[in-house]
């Protein structure tokens, strides 16, 4: 995924979660979505860290140095066994 999608995703992750909580404190019992908004507005803010790391990142052109540990490389591997017995 490159950094533009992974922009656009972030960004639709955030406005997602924005009408939700909406949806949830509008509604006719609040009281019982109590759980989810707390867990909506928790993962509201990390999101809107991430994307401000990201464009901050993008922006000052240091996008390597600010990110943790190695990026993470794909791993291919062969399918055609996963469904045989295990050999004995």
């Amino acid at each position: 995924m490159g950094r533009a999608e992974e922009i656009e995703r972030l960004e639709n992750m955030i406005k997602s979660l924005e009408v939700s909580i909406k949806k949830r404190e509008n509604s006719s019992h609040p009281e019982k979505y109590v759980n989810c908004l707390a867990g909506d507005r928790y993962m509201l803010a990390k999101h809107r860290i991430a994307l401000a790391e990201l464009k901050g990142g993008l922006e000052a052109g240091d996008l390597e140095s600010r990110l943790r540990g190695r990026p993470v490389q794909p791993v291919f591997r062969r399918t055609d066994s996963f469904n045989l017995k295990p050999r004995k």
